[in-house]
């Protein structure tokens, strides 16, 4: 996510404050992409593991750049109002390394009734079978983006696209869907993503 306080991540709180009155079902959250989810972190220390290793994965790279390249509107309730990401190589590693390491690889080592008993050689093999399942995900499930507002309703009218479209046009100009918005780096947070939305719960960050 932009950091907060950053010129962007108010401009896009602001838009995403403006469009939730459109939509009778709308909830606020902060601008954010995901980068994974299923992740399975209860305690404090599996919480600043998570937070820990995910930042070290993003130091592998020069920089993590989040560019916007089109506005789009959906079916799915959190994918209603929203900007697709630009697959960049660096983005779309840390995604699939951070869903193998804290999504896939767990699953194998918990699917065994005693992992720990594991010859290395079945171990490597649960290790590449993790690495496999990560992959496949990054190729064919991640589809990063930015959404500016989560709701049940469907179609959006072209009255309603129009008013949203007008807006953003008002904050970041009339080229933005073509200018390239978004960020570098900013902050990797982890969410517990339980009940309703407005209770989702950050459990903590690094800024990168």
């Amino acid at each position: 996510m932009p950091k907060k306080g950053s010129p962007l991540y108010e401009a896009l709180k602001s838009t995403m404050d403006g469009i939730k009155p459109l939509f009778d079902d709308a909830l606020p959250f902060e601008p954010h992409i995901t980068i994974t989810s299923d992740i399975e972190a209860r305690s404090t220390g599996q919480v600043e593991y998570v937070l820990d290793r995910a930042l070290a994965a993003s130091k592998a790279v020069p920089a993590i750049d989040v560019v916007f390249s089109s506005l789009t509107y959906g079916s799915t309730f959190t994918k209603k109002v929203y900007f697709k990401v630009e697959p960049r190589a660096p983005l779309m590693s840390l995604a699939r390394i951070s869903r193998e390491e804290f999504v896939t690889a767990p699953r194998m080592m918990a699917s065994q009734k005693n992992y720990s008993a594991l010859s290395q050689e079945d171990k490597d093999r649960l290790t590449q079978q993790a690495s496999q399942q990560a992959d496949d995900w990054v190729k064919n499930e991640y589809k990063p983006h930015l959404s500016l507002a989560y709701s049940n309703t469907y179609p959006i009218d072209e009255a309603l696209q129009r008013t949203i479209e007008t807006r953003l046009g008002d904050v970041f100009g009339p080229d933005f869907n073509t200018r390239g918005l978004g960020w570098t780096n900013g902050r990797l947070a982890l969410v517990l993503c339980e009940g309703p939305v407005d209770e989702w719960q950050t459990l903590g960050y690094r800024d990168l």
